[in-house]
């Protein structure tokens, strides 16, 4: 089990535990309101330093996300040039010509189509990437 799933695990023993997954961060509280706050603050003389380091480290997570698939290819000795990718969560076209898939969100149509659901919409020997931890760790290439 990795670190960050032990750490899920053991605060999960707690009465009052919700079991957020690191990801990548969407939706306006979490994307947009620090910056009103920590914008408000300066005004009259407060830094928030702690909202702003969490809110660069979120800004981060994307091209977190894109260096480690760019990595899991080149292991594979897979051309990332010209790569076709697909990141499931973020847009929806029909193909299975993907040299790439990041699972970014787990909409229940992801988990309905199951980890071989998702291989299908890659070329063969494509990587997959699983953001939320949501497949089992041998179904996928990579995960946060």
């Amino acid at each position: 089990m990795n670190s960050t799933l032990n750490s899920i695990f053991t605060a999960g023993s707690k009465w009052n535990f919700l079991p957020f997954r690191p990801g990548l961060v969407g939706g306006h509280c979490i994307g947009v309101d620090p910056y009103y706050l920590t914008h408000k603050a300066q005004e009259i003389g407060y830094h928030l330093e702690v909202i702003l380091a969490g809110r660069r480290i979120n800004d981060s997570m994307a091209g977190y996300v894109a260096d480690e698939v760019v990595k899991l290819m080149t292991r594979r000795k897979m051309q990332v040039v010209d790569a076709r990718i697909l990141v499931l969560g973020l847009t929806f076209k029909e193909a299975n010509t993907y040299n790439a898939i990041i699972l970014a969100v787990v909409h229940p149509e992801f988990l309905q189509l199951g980890a071989a659901g998702i291989h299908a919409f890659g070329k063969p020997g494509h990587v997959l990437h699983d953001v939320k931890c949501s497949l089992k760790k041998t179904e996928a290439d990579g995960r946060l």
